[in-house]
């Protein structure tokens, strides 16, 4: 009650005060949308900036969310990856082909293949990818053994 007294018109239109309105009335509302546009920016920004800075508060922001996801999926209220992105009887224009082959020429060639440098070797039972320039392992040789299960 003694808000009311105290929180007057001057208050507000003083630029150091942060009531946005008469005492008594009650907060929770903005005074105009510009001003709401500003609290949500300035809240933003500092949300940002303690997710960067701030593990424990971004391990806790991500829980949260996590949780929220998990709580939405078991609902029924998000919607799976093949109901927003399926592309059954769809195809990629042209030029889109065309850009794709083009971004991948010189990928997975020679020093750049992700199996430049190793060859299989295979106990008889088990196959793996060793370096070039490794020794064999005793009771291993050369080769890929097709194994029959």
């Amino acid at each position: 009650m003694r808000e009311k007294v105290l929180i007057t018109e001057n208050h507000i239109n003083d630029p150091n005060c942060y009531n946005l309105k008469n005492g008594g009335i009650g907060g929770g509302k903005f005074y105009s949308n510009e001003h709401q546009f500003k609290c949500s920016q300035a809240a933003g920004l500092k949300h940002g900036e303690k997710i960067k800075n701030d593990e424990e508060y971004r391990t806790n922001y991500s829980k949260k969310i996590s949780d929220a996801n998990k709580r939405r999926h078991l609902r029924g209220d998000l919607k799976t990856w093949k109901d927003v992105y399926d592309w059954t009887g769809k195809s990629h224009r042209p030029e889109t082909i065309e850009k794709m082959k083009n971004s991948k020429k010189g990928h997975g060639v020679g020093a750049t293949n992700s199996q430049y440098g190793t060859k299989w070797i295979t106990n008889g039972i088990n196959n793996k990818k060793i370096k070039k320039e490794e020794k064999l392992p005793e009771g291993w040789k050369y080769g890929y053994s097709e194994i029959k299960k």
